[in-house]
């Protein structure tokens, strides 16, 4: 998967690990966005850093989202492009590939908030 898969589209990269409370935490914000996001058309990638597979898939179990996802097994090269040093870290994505948002821990009703500012619903039953 690679983020030109989805160019023309937003892109919610969360970047973060099993072991990680926050990045659970995170993950539980974006399933409560679920509905808002697929209206949106916004694309969730989530990101494992330093994590197996099978860990993956065990914490994951039964985790279902709404709108397009995709869960990933990120390395080292994954750091260093994003410049990875906390996690959480998430990151929107406009559809011209610009970062529009990039930091920590976003509370649900600020990145509904935002994703309303840069995606207003008119806007967003043109482009479907």
């Amino acid at each position: 998967v690679r983020l030109s898969d989805y160019q023309g589209r937003f892109v919610l990269l969360k970047l973060g690990s099993t072991q990680c409370p926050s990045c659970l935490e995170q993950i539980e914000t974006i399933q409560d966005l679920g509905e808002f996001l697929k209206k949106k058309d916004i694309v969730f990638l989530d990101i494992f850093l330093r994590d197996s597979e099978e860990m993956i898939r065990e914490t994951m179990k039964g985790e279902k989202f709404p709108m397009t996802s995709e869960i990933l097994v990120g390395d080292i090269d994954v750091y260093k492009a994003y410049r990875v040093f906390l996690i959480p870290r998430l990151l929107l994505i406009d559809p011209s590939g610009k970062v529009v948002r990039d930091g920590s821990i976003w509370p649900a009703y600020k990145m509904k908030q935002r994703i309303q500012e840069l995606c207003p619903d008119d806007k967003a039953r043109e482009d479907t």
